[in-house]
This record gives structure tokens, sequence and C-alpha cells, in this order.
């Protein structure tokens, strides 16, 4: 980011656009530079609409986070049928907008499901690109394998998330099969599929 804006400052370019929320209070010698020399800096996605502008730029265009995590909940709970849920949150919280989102959450949650659980792990984005973003979601599935919801700050954080979930549904389909099916029954999934670890990732596309 820095190395960014420094090109910007050198090149005379008279705007720069900030994306994904980058904080310019990191930028803060450059942000000061810019302005110095007439350069417009608008911050995208920087914060929730709550949120006022940030002194050190021209302007910026925030986006409904905490409403996400909001109906987010509402989501998984209707998901549940109302029933109590288990929740885990990766956040970045770092970048200002996660915060407001993780607290929507835990406050949302706390208004509407006393029975439900939430635990959540900062993971900073730099250290979330780096392999930690796949060692905690793998953590918190060993920790809890019956987790009913993962809430994330950042959409780039799904890709990941979404493979632990899906290997790990998996692996359970595949030890119920081994468990309560009958052997002649996991013959037959087996030629079909080809072996018990495909036929129970089959099954888990759709919960069968």
């Amino acid at each position: 980011w820095q190395e960014g804006m420094q090109q910007a400052i050198n090149g005379g370019y008279d705007g720069v656009a900030l994306v994904c929320g980058i904080d310019p209070n990191a930028l803060t010698p450059q942000m000061e530079e810019a302005r110095a020399l007439g350069i417009q800096v608008v911050d995208m996605h920087l914060a929730d609409v709550s949120v006022p502008a940030d002194p050190l730029i021209a302007g910026q265009t925030n986006g409904e986070f905490n409403e996400s995590m909001r109906m987010g909940v509402y989501s998984a709970l209707i998901a549940s049928g109302g029933e109590p849920i288990d929740v885990f949150m990766i956040t970045a919280n770092e970048n200002p907008p996660s915060v407001g989102m993780e607290q929507t959450v835990k406050d949302t949650l706390a208004e509407l499901c006393s029975g439900c659980t939430f635990e959540s792990q900062n993971v900073p984005i730099p250290d979330f690109f780096g392999g930690a973003g796949q060692s905690t979601i793998d953590a918190a599935l060993v920790a809890n394998p019956e987790l009913d919801a993962v809430f994330l700050s950042y959409d780039f954080m799904a890709p990941v998330v979404e493979g632990s979930i899906k290997l790990i549904t998996e692996k359970k389909c595949a030890e119920l099969i081994k468990t309560y099916i009958w052997p002649a029954e996991v013959e037959k999934l087996t030629a079909r599929f080809g072996s018990v670890d495909s036929a129970a990732a089959e099954m888990a596309k759709d919960d069968r």
C-alpha cells in the first residue's frame, strides 16, 4: 500500500482510489503528502455506513457491513428452525469494518438467541494468505465439528473456509456410511461411486 501511494505521488496523479477498505491511517504520511500536493484520495469500502468520513481523505464510499452481519445471523437462525446455533467467526480487525461486524454478530445473537454460542479468531489479512486462514478454520472445525455457522469479515476468506467445511463434511459422511450402513449397501455405494470416500463426497453435496 505504501509503495502504491508513493508511486501515485511521484507520478503526479490527480487522484487515487484505495480499494477494499485500506485504512488511510496506516498511510498517514502519504495521505498528508498527497493532500498537500492536491491529489484527491477516495477510499472504497472503508467503513460501515454509520461511520463518518475520515479527515485524511477527500471522500469514501461506505458499505452496509454491519447490516450484512445482522442479516447473516437472521439467516442462520431461520435455517436452524430457531434452535440455538454454534457460531465461529474469522475477523481481520486491523481493518476498520471488521470490528463493527464482529460486534454486530455478538449483539444480534445476544438479542435473539440466549442459547447460541459465539467464538472468534482474529487473523490479519497478510497472515490469512500466509496460511493462518486455513489453520484457523481447521482448528475451529476440529474443536467443534458441529459448528452451525461460520461468519467471515471479508469475502476473500470464503474459498479457504468453504474448502475446509466441505472436507470435514465429507469425512463425517464417510464415517456415517462405515458405521451405520449395512455392509451390503456399502458395497453397492462403492460399486457406484468407486469408493466410500467418493460416495461420501457425493452425499455431502445435498445431505442425502
